[in-house]
C-alpha cells in the first residue's frame, strides 16, 4: 500500500454573539468522486461534541458508464470551539485501504466589527 496523499484545509469562521451567525457560517468543499470504482469519501474521527455539522452530496458527471463525478461536502458551525475534521477517501470493500486524505482545520470565533467573516486558504 502506498502512503495516501494528504490535503490540508484552514478555515476561521467568526460568530456573532447574541445574534447567531451573520455573513458565511459555512464552508463547501468540492472533491473528485468516481462512485463506479468503488471507493467514496467518509467523514472519519469526529469529535463529540462537534462545533462542526457536516452534509455531503455526490453529483454524477454525465458521461458513459465509470464517469466520474463529484462529492460536495458543506461544513457548518454550530457553536464557539476548534475542531480539526478528517475526510477519507477508500474503497467501499476495505475502509483502512485509503488513497487520499482531506484533513480541515476549523476555528469558529465570536466575531467583531474589525474581523473579516470567512478567511480560509486553500
Amino acid at each position: 500500500m502506498n502512503d495516501p496523499k494528504v490535503r490540508r484545509e484552514n478555515v476561521d469562521l467568526r460568530l456573532r454573539p447574541g445574534f447567531g451567525f451573520r455573513g458565511k457560517r459555512s464552508f463547501s468543499l468540492v472533491l473528485p468522486a468516481n462512485s463506479s470504482t468503488g471507493y467514496s469519501w467518509t467523514q472519519r474521527e469526529q469529535y463529540v461534541p462537534s462545533i462542526i455539522e457536516a452534509t455531503h452530496r455526490y453529483t454524477q458527471h454525465q458521461g458513459p458508464p465509470g464517469t466520474g463525478g463529484t462529492d460536495e461536502w458543506t461544513f457548518t458551525a454550530t457553536a464557539v470551539g476548534d475542531e480539526i475534521v478528517k475526510l477519507a477517501y477508500a474503497p467501499d470493500a476495505d475502509p483502512d485501504d485509503v488513497s487520499e486524505w482531506v484533513e480541515i482545520h476549523f476555528k469558529v470565533t465570536q466575531f467583531n466589527k474589525k474581523s473579516s467573516w470567512l478567511q480560509g486558504h486553500l
